[in-house]
């Protein structure tokens, strides 16, 4: 883990999501459901490095991961592509508010 990681939270966050098994299961929740059912979440692959400014490092932490998808996924045979599943975690200090895109 680098030693760049500022906050708990990005500790926290990297630790669990840098697991593929446990990305998965955010991003499938956070995915639309037809694109969950053309991946191929058994490829997803964590990639190196962070895409935050430094000057935001005290509230965001990211994670960059590869995945492959399948356009038909009813046609095993079909042609697949690699893409880039972004993840990006905002840190709200006490007294903001934090929404999630589920609830109401």
């Amino acid at each position: 883990m680098p030693s760049d990681l500022y906050q708990p939270h990005d500790r926290l966050f990297r630790k669990v999501f840098s697991e593929p098994a446990e990305a998965a299961g955010l991003l499938r929740a956070y995915v639309p459901s037809w694109l969950v059912e053309t991946l191929d979440w058994s490829s997803l692959t964590l990639m190196p490095g962070s895409y935050v400014d430094d000057d935001l490092r005290a509230s965001e932490s990211d994670l960059l991961f590869t995945v492959e998808h399948r356009p038909d996924a009813a046609e095993p045979g079909g042609a697949r592509r690699s893409l880039r599943l972004y993840v990006l975690l905002r840190t709200v200090r006490a007294g903001g508010v934090v929404r999630d895109r589920h609830a109401g």
